[in-house]
């Protein structure tokens, strides 16, 4: 609403002062105008759009959270947004309500780290996880919980919480135990780790950089260290790095090759599976079982690295401009 009042302001400031026109004045002044009908029509076009139906919308000091209801092929599915992106999908019917959807379809790179770790496979004698997740969304991760299995949520906004228990049923269906914990992920890990409380993750899915302002203060390597002294020594941490603008696989290597780890990228595109969204996910680890796993080497992606790479953020330093994409 604010950048058409300011098309409109500017369209009606150069109307009424045509005496001062340059000539060419006489071709640039209906830019404003045009932009303006443009934007009132994307806008109607959009709020009248027929299968998408607003379920839920509440705004907060984290911005406005939306849940839409719509359908496709599969059937219909509620959605939880936060702005412009998406957070999560379910499926309304019995049979696919229970799919993980979204980021974190099977062969996404948290799905092979819950499907292929050592500990799940039985190699270690045992079959259960403990499984953190910063950012709770629609609580999709839930769906590879087990019985056995503790899932760990970190959600900082108390709306996101209220929504998804409201909507999604995710973390009820779930056989594994969930505890959810409110607030900053990393001040509530800190908190933990100096009560004595380390978790003892064998998975920690960060899920907290798909928007366009992003928690810089979780990709430090600070915070790094922070979240290897919660993971077990052959955990696996699941960063989440699909974003439009940010281009954040080097800095998550260069942290990870910075304290010795090796880092890979699953890079996911498949549209043939149920409400799959294009993602892409570095996983950090020292867990070579996992990392030559059949299933977890054929779907790594090659990726260019660019030149030169990205200074590793810290708590001190930190540059969006080195991770701005071209």
């Amino acid at each position: 609403m604010g950048l058409i009042g300011c098309a409109v302001l500017a369209g009606l400031a150069v109307l009424r002062d045509r005496k001062n026109w340059p000539r060419w004045y006489a071709f640039v002044w209906p830019t404003p105008i045009l932009a303006f009908c443009a934007a009132l029509g994307a806008a109607v076009y959009y709020g009248l759009k027929e299968d998408v139906t607003v379920v839920d919308c509440r705004r907060n000091f984290y911005g406005v959270l939306r849940v839409l209801e719509e359908s496709d092929d599969h059937g219909a599915y509620k959605s939880l947004e936060h702005g412009r992106i998406r957070h999560g999908v379910q499926y309304l019917d019995a049979e696919h309500r229970g799919a993980p959807t979204s980021y974190y379809v099977p062969n996404s790179g948290v799905g092979l780290a819950l499907r292929f770790h050592p500990r799940r496979e039985g190699l270690t004698g045992e079959a259960s996880l403990k499984i953190g997740v910063i950012g709770l969304g629609a609580g999709t991760l839930a769906a590879y919980g087990r019985k056995g299995d503790v899932l760990r949520f970190y959600e900082i906004d108390p709306k996101a919480v209220e929504m998804s228990g409201r909507h999604f049923s995710y973390c009820r269906d779930t056989p594994a135990r969930v505890n959810l914990v409110l607030g900053d992920a990393r001040v509530m890990l800190e908190r933990e780790r100096n009560e004595g409380q380390a978790q003892g993750f064998d998975v920690l899915a960060v899920d907290a950089f798909s928007s366009d302002a992003i928690p810089m203060h979780l990709l430090t390597r600070e915070c790094f260290d922070l979240y290897w002294e919660h993971l077990q020594p052959d955990g696996v941490l699941c960063v989440h790095v699909s974003n439009r603008f940010l281009e954040l696989k080097p800095l998550v290597e260069g942290l990870a090759l910075g304290r010795g780890f090796h880092a890979l990228y699953v890079d996911n595109d498949e549209d043939d599976v149920i409400g799959a969204d294009p993602n892409g996910w570095m996983l950090v680890t020292r867990n070579r079982a996992f990392l030559e796993a059949p299933e977890v080497k054929r779907l790594e992606s090659k990726w260019e690295r660019p030149k030169p790479m990205p200074e590793p953020w810290t708590d001190d330093y930190a540059s969006l401009f080195s991770v701005l994409k071209s």
